[in-house]
């Protein structure tokens, strides 16, 4: 936008407005030039809608180019993961055989084999043929059965004694004159 601004600032510069001359004849036809400034002025709001248009096009534009770039890097990226997670899952069925060169090599070798021998140590157990698996933490979503109303405690009841209890808040009403 102050592009734009800056650019309709050199253009009102470049027109005399004062007498409707304008140096170049071929800017605005002989229709205009008698209106003195009146041409000049539609030519201005027209180049300065015009300019502040194709500036916020650009800038849309820009943004889908930006906002496609992220999809397809975040997609490349789950790819990548995938591949990742299959090429373990491959190198520890057949076995990783294949000698490591170097120290770097073999100390990140012995690294992931150490956490998959952990991590499958940490899921399961298994004792007498049975497989004990570790707790799984409780999930979000509501678990108790509205319909049955007589598995629940009777909370309610019990608080209407209390001081506290919100029955207690309410007013009470007295047959006392």
């Amino acid at each position: 936008m102050i592009i734009a601004n800056l650019r309709l600032q050199y253009i009102y510069n470049m027109v005399d407005v004062g007498n409707g001359a304008i140096p170049s004849a071929n800017f605005m036809d002989e229709t205009t030039k008698g209106l003195h400034g009146f041409g000049v002025l539609m030519l201005l709001n027209y180049l300065g809608i015009w300019l502040i248009n194709m500036e916020y096009i650009v800038a849309f534009i820009i943004a889908c180019l930006v906002s496609f770039r992220s999809l397809f890097a975040q997609r490349e990226d789950n790819a990548l993961k995938e591949t990742e997670e299959q090429a373990r899952r491959r190198r520890a069925a057949i076995g990783y055989t294949s000698r490591a060169k170097g120290f770097r090599a073999k100390a990140r070798l012995l690294h992931e084999t150490l956490l998959d021998t952990l991590k499958t140590w940490e899921e399961s157990t298994r004792v007498d043929n049975e497989l004990i698996t570790l707790p799984r933490p409780p999930d979000g979503r509501l678990s108790v059965d509205v319909q049955e109303v007589d598995t629940w405690s009777d909370v309610s009841k019990s608080a209407h004694g209390r001081s506290d209890s919100v029955r207690t808040l309410a007013p009470q009403y007295t047959n006392e004159p």
